[in-house]
């Protein structure tokens, strides 16, 4: 999965290399703090976690997507694997309850979410690509 560090050895590099990759930008995950918006705000309470918010701040997933539409033409059409809408009522999924809440669905069950939609990026962009060669 694509990320920041990549980008410019991706667009550097040999088309021949490009070729053995499938970019894509797997969405950031999304924070269940209990205030508005879910995100860590200084003096925020740390260690507790909520299903109580009604208006999530996703301002990661919009910077990154208005990136990427930006630079279609640098980095081509993206596939995006959509996490943050699915893990939304997750807030169980990452609370450690000794205490400590990274806030960031860290959990088993978000790989099956997180690789499913790999596995479709891959379908999607190979099957563009076959057809591109034909």
């Amino acid at each position: 999965v694509f990320t920041p560090f990549y980008v410019k050895e991706y667009l550097e590099a040999p088309n021949s290399t490009q070729e053995r990759y499938f970019p894509m930008w797997k969405e950031h995950k999304p924070q269940h703090f209990d205030n508005p918006g879910g995100i860590h705000e200084p003096g925020a309470y740390k260690w507790r976690c909520t299903g109580n918010i009604t208006m999530f701040d996703d301002y990661r997933n919009e910077i990154a997507e208005q990136y990427l539409k930006e630079h279609e033409s640098l980095l081509g059409e993206m596939h995006i694997v959509r996490l943050f809408e699915q893990l939304k009522p997750m807030h169980v999924l990452h609370l450690d309850w000794s205490g400590d809440c990274t806030h960031y669905c860290y959990s088993p069950w978000q790989f099956d979410i997180s690789w499913h939609g790999i596995a479709q990026g891959l379908e999607v962009l190979w099957k563009k690509r076959q057809g591109q060669r034909k």
